[in-house]
């Protein structure tokens, strides 16, 4: 009586506990770092072909300091001049429990090969099945 009781608890408990949902695919790596998307946080800002906007949560994985930040960025794209650009919107250092306003954001030009343009190539094709490198 008393496990099925401890059962009963913890499926009350688990069905009022907050869940974060996130499912973080490496698309980025080097000697010291590891960068991911969160591909649950894809999110479409803007559709308005040629023109995208994507906003989206990174995790860069530092090895050789041992830190984990994460970033929600926003990503442009302009299929016609193929270009994406990327803006930083707020970071996390306590893994998404508080986020800091980047302050003086401004969209960064992403050339192709990039950890960020990887990173926005990834979230593109989580919101349209096709990757914005290819197009």
């Amino acid at each position: 009586m008393k496990k099925i009781f401890v059962l009963l608890l913890v499926m009350v408990c688990s069905l009022f506990t907050p869940v974060l949902a996130t499912d973080f695919v490496r698309v980025s790596s080097d000697m010291t770092k590891d960068w991911y998307v969160d591909i649950d946080s894809v999110n479409v800002i803007r559709y308005a072909p040629p023109l995208y906007t994507i906003d989206a949560v990174a995790k860069i994985v530092n090895l050789e300091k041992g830190s984990i930040v994460l970033y929600r960025f926003r990503f442009f794209y302009d299929i016609n001049a193929k270009e994406m650009k990327l803006s930083m919107m707020e970071r996390s250092r306590d893994d998404g429990n508080t986020w800091e306003y980047v302050p003086n954001r401004q969209a960064d030009y992403m050339p192709k090969g990039t950890h960020g343009y990887n990173i926005g190539d990834a979230a593109f094709y989580k919101a349209y099945r096709m990757w914005f490198s290819s197009l």
